[in-house]
């Protein structure tokens, strides 16, 4: 009889409990989005304009309202309920009597289901959010490579920006900064047609070199939807990469379109200091694909001499963190590149690059008070004429 109950007890571990049942669920639609993703156009309406905007209005407050960041204490607590079950586990094999080494199969299996789980929760509150509609189709941009003349305007028109602001810009009001481009943010996609989407009032920083190590500025970390950017950056830099993260945040998940985001609410934000970083950002995007290295040199000397120190600046800082083993950079590079193109983005990390051109075609369709460039006629589809 014995023998008959252990057989039985064997026989009903190989069952799928309720829980194994639920993560095999999680674990289909997963692999299901990741094989056959739905349509742009349902992932505008159901997700990106649905439940990812009541998501954030939770998230948001939440953010705003905590002294500290929700990713640090999701991570906290993950971290205390691994540990105590792995001691849990420990004592009762010591009262079984049993190897230490049992501890391998369960870990691997722990394992297996905090991926599945974190996996379907990162789909839920970000990683669907890839399969979104392109903006440059959703907006109708012309994002033709800028022609030389178009270029030269809009170079004069940055250097007129930061120009007016550079003085006014006071580079203790960071914070504010990130406040004015989350709202201006906010108001553009409203202008867009889009429905309103909180975002959050402040961008968290990372300890000194955090990423700036990986040669990474900042992040939206998934698991919270939570802006981050590396604390050893000034505030010119910070506020640049911080008004890139605010597009992540705002449901815009490829680079580029994050890009597009921060550089359109930075120039139309109410703060000097905003307006000043951003344009130069820009600015710097514009020239740094001069094939020329003469007009380069003259592009960069047309810059007040604060400005190019604050450029200068931000270099010095991001070459100080980073860990400058080639193979480490590599392998970082890959693992992102894959990463994105695991996500719909054929092109990967050179997504990067497409942000200037899709700020161009904002720029011809007029969505920034800017001169808009004399040689382009009305873009049909275009809501400002």
């Amino acid at each position: 009889m014995r023998q008959l109950a252990n057989r039985e007890t064997v026989k009903k571990r190989h069952y799928i409990t309720p829980w194994r049942g639920v993560l095999l669920a999680l674990l289909t639609v997963e692999c299901v989005w990741l094989i056959a993703p739905p349509p742009g156009a349902f992932v505008d309406r159901w997700y990106s304009q649905g439940l990812y905007r009541w998501v954030m209005a939770g998230v948001s407050a939440l953010q705003n309202a905590s002294p500290v960041s929700l990713t640090s204490l999701l991570l906290t607590g993950l971290v205390a309920f691994l540990i105590f079950t792995l001691v849990r586990i420990s004592r009762k094999l010591r009262k079984d009597a049993r190897s230490r080494w049992h501890l391998l199969p369960w870990g691997l299996g722990l394992l297996a289901q905090w991926m599945i789980l974190l996996g379907f929760w990162m789909l839920l509150l970000w990683g669907a959010g890839y399969q979104r509609t392109p903006v440059a189709e959703r907006w109708v941009l012309n994002t033709e490579i800028l022609s030389a003349a178009e270029s030269a305007q809009l170079e004069a028109a940055l250097l007129e920006i930061i120009g007016d602001t550079i003085e006014k810009a006071q580079k203790t009001d960071r914070d504010e900064a990130i406040v004015a481009i989350a709202v201006a943010m906010e108001q553009l996609l409203l202008e867009r047609g889009e429905n309103a989407i909180q975002l959050p009032r402040q961008v968290r920083e990372t300890p000194a070199g955090l990423f700036l190590a990986t040669s990474t500025g900042g992040m939206c970390v998934p698991v919270a939807v939570e802006p981050f950017v590396d604390g050893a950056y000034d505030p010119v830099t910070f506020t640049q990469v911080a008004a890139h993260e605010l597009g992540h945040v705002a449901g815009y998940n490829r680079e580029s379109e994050a890009t597009l985001l921060g550089y359109l609410a930075g120039l139309r934000a109410e703060n000097s200091f905003a307006r000043y970083a951003v344009a130069l950002d820009i600015y710097m995007d514009l020239i740094r694909r001069t094939a020329d290295p003469a007009a380069y040199r003259v592009a960069w000397e047309r810059l007040p001499l604060a400005a190019r120190e604050d450029v200068e600046s931000g270099w010095k800082i991001a070459d100080h963190y980073r860990i400058k083993i080639a193979l480490f950079q590599r392998v970082g590079y890959h693992v992102y590149d894959t990463y994105l193109k695991a996500q719909g983005i054929p092109e990967g990390m050179a997504n990067y690059s497409v942000g200037l051109r899709l700020f161009s075609g904002a720029w011809r369709q007029g969505l920034i008070e800017i001169s808009r460039p004399e040689t382009m006629l009305p873009i049909k589809g275009d809501r400002h004429e």
